[in-house]
Formats: structure tokens, sequence, C-alpha cells
């Protein structure tokens, strides 16, 4: 089953929101086992599904990504036990579509850069999640989400070994100028792990519209200029599930809110974050991946970005 890497090179674009609503669907209501990656120090992800304590408890039983990047260094003549790592949300025994079990690997912030600089210096370095440790979670997950902060390049090698190591990529956008305007520099970094890996993953799955009201003259603008691009094939495709604007959204990751149902987490939202989940699992089922001799870097960043600035000019 698929590792999908939900990233945008831009900030504040929902990328955690949509990490834990979609773990919470294919848990909760898909019955999956699911397995979240919190790659970002900012741990957002990681203190909505287990709070801060738990994070704390992490990192002082060395039980973090920092600590199993060290393990994946070691000599491979042994596997690394993943379990020693994972933190459980466990699932609530409650009404129908309760919250479903969720394990997580959460990130030492304190750590993570001093061991970027120390210790990951190596071309090698940038591909041991995938080489040493994606086998054995397709084995043991249905699902692994990895959530990735912004501005990433090689010299965040966590965040680069998270999207290595990822079938898919599900890129979150908001309907406005500036984000966007930032989407080719998603689209080069990604074709720059390709390269860097020799493989044709991680894939884009799906573009998918975050906080979008399509009422409003800037998300019919900006909605219409990427669904026709895309279908021109300058584009990656855009989903056809989005969210619009709700304030579930920001109860949902809190970590003081204290829920037994998805429904009752995601009021209103219920069937938005529903819709998202099905589609997804659509399209990984329904997806085929180039042969692996099919360039990597097929130009699609650059193409939208002439497009995007064509359409700025006009506009």
């Amino acid at each position: 089953m698929p590792i999908i890497s939900v990233f945008n090179n831009k900030g504040g674009v929902g990328k955690s929101t949509v990490t834990i609503g979609l773990a919470e669907f294919l848990s909760g209501h898909q019955g999956l086992r699911t397995l979240v990656i919190d790659l970002d120090s900012q741990a957002s992800t990681s203190g909505a599904l287990v709070g801060r304590r738990a994070i704390a408890e992490a990192i002082s039983e060395h039980r973090t990504t920092v600590d199993l990047m060290a393990a994946l260094k070691t000599p491979a003549r042994s596997k690394v036990d993943v379990s020693q790592f994972v933190i459980t949300r466990p699932a609530v025994d409650g009404p129908r579509f309760s919250l479903g079990q969720i394990d997580l690997l959460v990130p030492n912030k304190p750590r993570q850069v001093d061991f970027e600089e120390e210790a990951m210096g190596s071309k090698r370095s940038l591909t041991l999640m995938r080489d040493r440790l994606k086998h054995q979670l397709l084995e043991e997950y249905d699902y692994v989400l990895v959530d990735h902060p912004g501005n990433v390049d090689r010299r965040q090698k966590f965040s680069w070994n998270g999207l290595a190591m990822s079938d898919f990529v599900i890129i979150p956008i908001l309907p406005t100028e500036m984000t966007i305007a930032a989407t080719p520099d998603t689209l080069e970094i990604l074709e720059q792990v390709r390269e860097c890996s020799n493989d044709v993953r991680p894939a884009v799955l799906a573009i998918f519209k975050n906080q979008t009201d399509h009422r409003t003259q800037q998300a019919k603008v900006y909605s219409q200029f990427i669904t026709e691009i895309a279908a021109q094939g300058d584009l990656p495709p855009i989903m056809e599930a989005f969210w619009p604007p709700c304030s579930p959204l920001q109860t949902m990751s809190d970590e003081r809110m204290k829920f037994q149902s998805l429904k009752e987490k995601y009021g209103s939202y219920y069937d938005h974050v529903r819709k998202m989940t099905t589609e997804i699992v659509k399209r990984c089922d329904a997806f085929s991946f180039p042969q692996t001799g099919e360039e990597k870097r097929n130009g699609i960043a650059t193409r939208f970005r002439n497009k995007l600035m064509d359409f700025l000019e006009l506009s």
C-alpha cells in the first residue's frame, strides 16, 4: 500500500490539517492500518494526534525520528525495529466511525538540525528511509502519511528522505496568487528528489484545494486557471474534492479537545474530509507509474511557471 507525502514548499497551506484529516478517516472510517511520520519540527500534527506530553516523553525515551534515523545509519546487517520508535494514538471504543488507532513517528526539534548538520553528510543519507525502511513499513501498514515543513531543500535531509521514500505526493494549495505562484518551486523540489533518487517516485497524485470558497471572485479565477492548465498537462491533476473555509479545521487540531467519533470531531466538515479521503484512495488504486527509464525531470515546473507568468501579465 502507498506512502503519501503531504507537501507544499510554501507554508500555511494546511499540510498538517490535511494529514490529520486523511489519517483520521483512513483509520476510523475505512479501518486501515495507518502510520503518520511527522517530519515538521514544529510537531503540529504530532501535537494534535497525541499531545505535547507524549512528544516530550518520546524525546526523553529516545523514540523520535532523530533516533530512528540514527538507527538507520548503522550498518545494514540487521533490520531496524520500527515499533520501538512508534507512538500510538489508541482507537476510541465508541459509536460508528469512532476514532481509529493511528501510529505516529514524532520529531525532535532540539536535535534535528544538529543531527542533519553533523551526521547526514553523504548522498546516501538522502535515501536512508527509502533504502532501509520503506519495505518494512509497507509490510506493517496499509497507508503511511508523511507530513512536511515548508522551505525544503537538500539541507533538510529528514524531509528529503520522506519525499524520496514516498510513492505519491498530495499538494495542498490555497486559491490565491501567493500560493499558486509558489507551486513551480514545489514541483521543482520533487523533480530534484526524483533525479537524486534515480526513481520515478514520488509522483504527484493530485493538487488539493484547501480553504476554497468558489463563490468568491479570487477562488473562481485561480481555480479555473489551474484546472485549465492541468487539463493541458502542464500541471498535475486537480482533485474534485476540496475543503471550504470552516472552523472545525481549527478545533480538530487542538489537543485539548476530546472527541469520540469522526462526526463529533469534524461536524459539518465530515463529508468534505470523507470525500477527500475516498478520492485519494481511488486515485492511488488507479495510478500507473511511468517506466523507470522515463525522464524524471519532465519539465512541468518550467511549463507551469511560464503559463503562470503569462496569466498574471494578462490579468
